[in-house]
């Protein structure tokens, strides 16, 4: 699970990241984690005005509201359980 939200909202309050681009790919995403664990922060994607939050990351991912849609929804596993009535989409929703 994840959010978007505006770069200028978004800050680390502790450490530094330790972060990862692909150099053999065209407008590769950098991916950030921590430095000590590895558990990836978040992605920021090259023409996207937002950083993608991996909300499972989040001391309290409550305050941050539900779900808003499932994506991807072709792929997701038996295990995968979608609130009922949540907008779903086999790959990205229509821009």
């Amino acid at each position: 699970m994840f959010m978007l939200m505006p770069p200028e909202g978004f800050r680390y309050t502790a450490g530094a990241p330790g972060q990862f681009k692909r150099d053999d790919l065209e407008r590769a995403v950098t991916r950030e984690f921590c430095g000590d664990c590895g558990t990836h922060l978040l992605t920021r994607r090259p023409g996207l005005r937002a950083v993608i939050l991996k909300a499972g990351t989040f001391d309290d991912p409550s305050q941050f509201g539900m779900a808003q849609m499932a994506i991807n929804t072709r792929d997701r596993q038996a295990f995968n359980c979608i609130a009922e009535g949540l907008p779903t989409f086999e790959e990205l929703p229509p821009r």
